[in-house]
């Protein structure tokens, strides 16, 4: 997995998939509770789809969070997702 990050105080985190078949965009946000992270955009390509790696990005990201100690990680998706993103421990 990459991180990159734009610029010296970015609140953006683009996670790419070591093979680049898929991404994970990530605004940081901070207020007076602490940090936290809002998933916008996860992205996996046509071809790749089907092999785990959204889960792993949005795996990857919450073990980030954690060691940034962010007091949570927020997103929305599609009625389609909702399923996806409460097996992995999201909440609706």
């Amino acid at each position: 997995m990459k991180i990159k990050k734009f610029g010296k105080s970015t609140r953006v985190w683009v996670l790419i998939d070591q093979d680049d078949r898929g991404k994970l965009e990530m605004v940081v946000m901070s207020n007076d509770k602490g940090s936290y992270g809002i998933i916008e955009n996860v992205f996996v390509k046509k071809q790749h789809r089907g092999k785990g790696i959204a889960s792993k990005l949005v795996e990857e990201a919450i073990v980030l969070a954690r060691t940034k100690r962010f007091y949570k990680i927020v997103l929305t998706c599609s009625e389609d997702l909702i399923s996806f993103y409460k097996a992995l421990d999201f909440e609706w």
